[in-house]
């Protein structure tokens, strides 16, 4: 794909686990009643030189820690009534 300049651009999609998370993102959202934006920006993705733009790892770690988290809390918060 060109551009007006002749400069060729790379087009790339992004992955099933990055549109995912979007989506996950937006039901937290909906369900707890937060401002998404914030959630959106630390999004991090990288580009492993395949057609798709993945999440990174690190990223989707510090995501699965934080659910982790928050369900120990949901489990004593739970418990305490």
């Amino acid at each position: 794909m060109e551009n007006n300049s002749n400069t060729e651009i790379r087009v790339t999609r992004l992955s099933d686990n990055v549109v995912a998370r979007i989506a996950q993102i937006v039901q937290e959202g909906m369900i707890m009643g937060t401002d998404i934006v914030d959630l959106l920006r630390q999004i991090e993705i990288v580009d492993d030189g395949s057609a798709e733009l993945q999440l990174n790892p690190s990223y989707m770690g510090r995501v699965l820690e934080q659910y982790a988290k928050l369900v120990e809390e949901a489990e004593v918060f739970k418990q305490n009534g």
